[in-house]
C-alpha cells in the first residue's frame, strides 16, 4: 500500500508542476503582449533611450 501511495503523490505532483509551468508561461506571454507594444514605441519628447 505505501509504494502506492507515493506513486500517487509523485503522479500529482509531477500534475501540478506541469500546471504551474503552464501557468507561468501563460503569463509571461500576456506580459509580452502587453508590454512590447509599448517598450518599441518613440519617446513623446524625441530623444534616444
Amino acid at each position: 500500500m505505501g509504494a502506492n501511495a507515493a506513486q500517487v503523490f509523485l503522479a500529482v505532483t509531477n500534475a501540478l508542476f506541469h500546471l504551474a509551468a503552464v501557468a507561468r508561461n501563460l503569463a509571461f506571454l500576456i506580459y509580452l503582449w502587453m508590454y512590447t507594444p509599448w517598450l518599441f514605441q518613440v519617446r513623446l519628447d524625441g530623444q534616444d533611450g
